[in-house]
């Protein structure tokens, strides 16, 4: 069974990668964004320069709106993928177990089995769709985060 849940998952590899990258682009946005806000809020209060807050604005705008689009074909990969990994892992799985000559499947019966089945597959799926993503995702932000730190003015520290 390994291998058949291998073979499905590699089939959708792109699509898993599609979607960390564009996490990945989707945290640095967000992360970028608060950092912007802290860059508005200093134009306005320090420099009082109305060009560097419409510039800043202008950032967090079309930052909002990338990531508003990264969104959209986030959740939609997603979903898409997911259930379509989902249906074909159950169906190679329902496949590979009505072929094989074994008595003790005939004990189970098909509702149950195909429940059971569909569950664990799920959340196979589930962990590479949703908790590598979310790692890769809490990795970057991590590292967003760290780097905007060291690059802080280290007078702020003290």
């Amino acid at each position: 069974m390994n291998a058949v849940v291998w073979q499905t998952l590699k089939k959708h590899r792109a699509a898993f990668i599609i979607l960390v990258i564009f996490t990945m682009m989707s945290t640095s946005l967000i992360t970028g964004n608060t950092y912007l806000e802290g860059k508005l809020l200093d134009s306005l209060v320090y420099s009082r320069n109305p060009r560097l807050f419409a510039l800043f604005f202008g950032l967090m705008l079309g930052f909002s709106i990338l990531r508003l689009v990264i969104s959209f074909f986030t959740s939609h990969i997603q979903i898409l993928t997911k259930k379509k990994t989902v249906l074909e892992l159950n169906r190679k799985i329902i496949f590979r177990l009505f072929t094989k000559n074994t008595l003790s499947i005939l004990k189970w019966s098909p509702t149950t089995l195909s429940a059971r089945m569909n569950d664990d597959v799920t959340e196979i799926v589930s962990f590479f769709s949703d908790t590598v993503v979310r790692l890769c995702s809490v990795i970057v932000s991590t590292l967003t985060i760290t780097a905007y730190v060291l690059s802080a003015n280290a007078e702020i520290f003290t």
